[in-house]
């Protein structure tokens, strides 16, 4: 499961928690790119993998790996 998720939300995580249901292994490739769009707040991607680590990942199933890229 490819995406930016800047920010993260909770489709995003409905997203992983129904692949996880409903497959053996889903992996999940979030980008560490920055993201600057006009009329938006900029975020980092070092700051959302680091978001990614300490508050998302802990709370993933088990079946899910995820790879920053």
């Amino acid at each position: 499961m490819p995406g930016a998720f800047k920010p993260y939300h909770r489709g995003h995580d409905a997203a992983i928690e129904l692949a996880a249901g409903e497959c053996d292994a889903v992996r999940v490739f979030a980008s560490t790119g920055d993201r600057k769009r006009p009329g938006e707040l900029s975020l980092r991607g070092s700051d959302m993998a680091v978001i990614w680590h300490d508050l998302i990942e802990p709370h993933l199933p088990t079946n899910v790996t995820v790879e920053h890229s």
